[in-house]
């Protein structure tokens, strides 16, 4: 499982139109933005991310090159995720089928405490852990953390710790396991809202899309 810090590490963190409260925060919808900061022992970084369709416990976002103004979007800046906690690029042939949805979602709330056969990259055990504190832009909000829980003898994918927001289903903070730590530092409304995407750039998550309108 990656997310687009490791593929955005170095990008210059933009300043997105209107600041949101934690307290009033925006629900995901298309046109909100997410800030992120990424730090890896003394170097630092910041990308950002916009979403482009959301649902009940989805969001499909599109990485921002905001020191790039001749980056071609392309299908490869497309990612879905589900309930803050799983996320699949949209080129990806797999997704969550409704029970692991449902299965995640319920252990963002809490409601149940491990996932032990999920579909995500090297098949871990997703464990709810504790619900925390989480400070976000000036206020402290609930958070859960998620326990990625790889099997030990997975060299190729390391245990993450992925900290959710209660009140809606946005990744908060992401430790890689490799001193790698990812944090949503600001939740903001673009100044305009992005068009969908052509079916051809998103991949499988077109698919999703089709299947959630029916």
């Amino acid at each position: 499982m990656t997310r687009v810090a490791t593929v955005l590490a170095g990008l210059i963190l933009g300043a997105p139109a209107l600041a949101a409260g934690a307290q009033d925060m925006l629900e995901p919808a298309p046109g909100v933005t997410l800030s992120w900061t990424s730090h890896y022992d003394d170097y630092s970084s910041g990308f950002r991310e916009v979403i482009v369709a959301a649902g009940d416990d989805w969001a499909i976002y599109q990485s921002l090159f905001d020191d790039d103004p001749a980056h071609e979007v392309g299908a490869d800046d497309y990612y879905i995720v589900f309930s803050g906690i799983d996320y699949r690029a949209c080129v990806e042939a797999e997704l969550p089928d409704e029970a692991e949805r449902e299965a995640l979602a319920a252990l963002a709330l809490g409601e149940r405490q491990v996932l032990e056969d999920s579909s995500i990259q090297g098949n871990p055990a997703v464990r709810a852990g504790e619900e925390v504190d989480f400070f976000l832009m000036g206020e402290t909000v609930t958070a859960r953390e998620i326990v990625i829980d790889v099997a030990e003898d997975d060299e190729d994918n390391t245990d993450q710790t992925i900290t959710v927001l209660g009140a809606h289903p946005y990744t908060a903070k992401i430790d890689w396991g490799d001193g790698t730590i990812d944090r949503l530092m600001l939740i903001a409304e673009a100044e305009t809202v992005p068009d969908m995407p052509p079916a051809e750039l998103l991949g499988d998550c077109a698919a999703f899309l089709n299947k959630t309108e029916q």
